[in-house]
């Protein structure tokens, strides 16, 4: 599993699941269809793998921010834009984004140097 990818999937899913507790059946598709635009070439299998290793990290221990430095390290401005569309994507599949998912959408926006 490439290294991005798990952390895309711990960031995504720390959006559709760790802010308000609850995984919607349709933030986890758009979860995995925004992984599988990063590596439309890849397995299907590594996507699930990425998937479920990031469902084991507690971001609260791990640091969103360890997290949200090395994305940036390995991401150009146009890449680290697709993350921040891929967020507000996965925000917006249940048909509601919430304050707390608004304002993680913020930190990550402003920690990857995007302030506008």
């Amino acid at each position: 599993m490439a290294p991005l990818l798990f952390d895309l999937a711990v960031l995504y899913r720390a959006l559709a699941f760790g802010v308000d507790g609850d995984l919607d059946v349709r933030e986890a598709d758009a979860v995995r269809a925004a992984l599988e635009s990063w590596v439309p070439d890849q397995d299907p299998a590594g996507v699930d793998h990425a998937i479920r290793e990031a469902a084991l990290v507690d971001v609260g221990v791990v640091g969103l921010g360890a997290v949200l430095e090395r994305i940036g390290r390995r991401l150009d401005g146009p890449a680290r834009a697709r993350v921040l569309a891929d967020l507000h994507r996965v925000a917006a599949a249940d048909g509601r984004v919430t304050q707390g998912e608004d304002h993680l959408i913020d930190f990550v926006r402003r920690a990857l140097g995007h302030d506008a």
